[in-house]
């Protein structure tokens, strides 16, 4: 059903009642058949997506409801461990990346989660959350006893600029000697969610 424009002094049936003026309180159509020239607050349910989709402004378009969180965004995970992490910052070992195009004012939590065994003494891991170009955006440390193992957790709180954004997750041991593991049931893994606005729409 396309879209229609009422005119004055033209008939308004029942079947246009039944359909264009009651049933497009929230438009169907698709991706590509959107509303040509919206105005902010209109609503669209796509078939093809199976989005439901608001006009905010002309920066940030058509976008899920504003004012909820918008859920994972990208994740990556690993089952096989990586190159085992050294002492050298030079070969802080890569275990992840996830990019994904970030929308302005929107508030997204970046989680890094690293198992870490195999400690042949005292040790001390840091786990990095970083950006695409490893510029460092979050650390944390995980100190552990000799043959003991224990997961790095990190989290990041940030609101960035809208368009492609990637963050890398990274491991490097500080003291001591360790390695990361992975498995099927015990996976390394780097998430990003959207967890709500920052602001109202740019």
């Amino acid at each position: 059903m396309a879209f229609k424009t009422f005119a004055d002094g033209v008939a308004l049936p029942a079947a246009d009642l039944n359909t264009y003026l009651q049933k497009q309180a929230v438009i169907v159509c698709t991706a590509g058949t959107r509303p040509a020239s919206p105005i902010e607050g209109m609503t669209i349910y796509e078939t093809d997506t199976d989005k439901l989709l608001i006009y905010t402004t002309a920066t940030t378009l058509w976008q899920q409801p504003w004012n909820m969180p918008w859920g994972v965004v990208g994740v990556s995970t690993g089952t096989t461990a990586p190159t085992a992490l050294t002492t050298s910052a030079a070969t802080i070992s890569t275990l992840a990346d996830v990019t994904w195009t970030a929308v302005a004012n929107r508030r997204y939590r970046t989680t890094l989660y690293m198992p870490v065994i195999s400690m042949s003494n005292a040790s001390t891991l840091v786990g990095y959350i970083t950006d695409g170009a490893s510029a460092i955006k979050q650390q944390v440390n995980l100190t552990v006893g000799a043959g003991a193992d224990g997961p790095i957790n990190c989290v990041l709180y940030e609101t960035v600029s809208s368009g492609s954004t990637t963050r890398r997750a990274r491991g490097l041991v500080t003291a001591g000697t360790g390695t990361v593991t992975a498995s099927a049931t015990n996976p390394h893994f780097l998430m990003v969610e959207d967890i709500g606005p920052s602001a109202a729409p740019a």
